[in-house]
């Protein structure tokens, strides 16, 4: 499977492995953007390919930002880089977007 680019900087992701606990994780090494940490290589490919799919919407302010999907506290968000709106408070990836997608009807 092919990774892609970092949707924010057209960097290519790097492979992150912690031996210790087995999680695998691909991030941005220039902007950080990264993917959930998981156990299954799938599932961390998988991962890094949500946070950068061209198809999610852009927010509709000016800047039109493309979303900036986050951890904290255990917790997935998305930020709009243009002018700062977040949505956050999810348990998944998957729910941060659907969370994202719904904010911007």
């Amino acid at each position: 499977m092919t990774v892609q680019a970092c949707q924010h900087c057209a960097t290519a992701p790097e492979r992150r492995h912690q031996v210790e606990t087995g999680l695998i994780m691909w991030i941005c090494p220039a902007c950080n953007n990264r993917g959930d940490a998981s156990t299954v290589e799938a599932r961390a490919i998988a991962s890094w390919h949500l946070v950068n799919d061209q198809d999610m919407p852009a927010h509709n302010c000016k800047g039109e930002g493309v979303a900036r999907f986050f951890s904290r506290g255990g917790m997935w968000g998305a930020r709009c880089p243009a002018c700062d709106y977040v949505d956050e408070g999810y348990a998944t990836i998957e729910g941060a977007r659907a969370g994202w997608a719904r904010a911007l009807r």
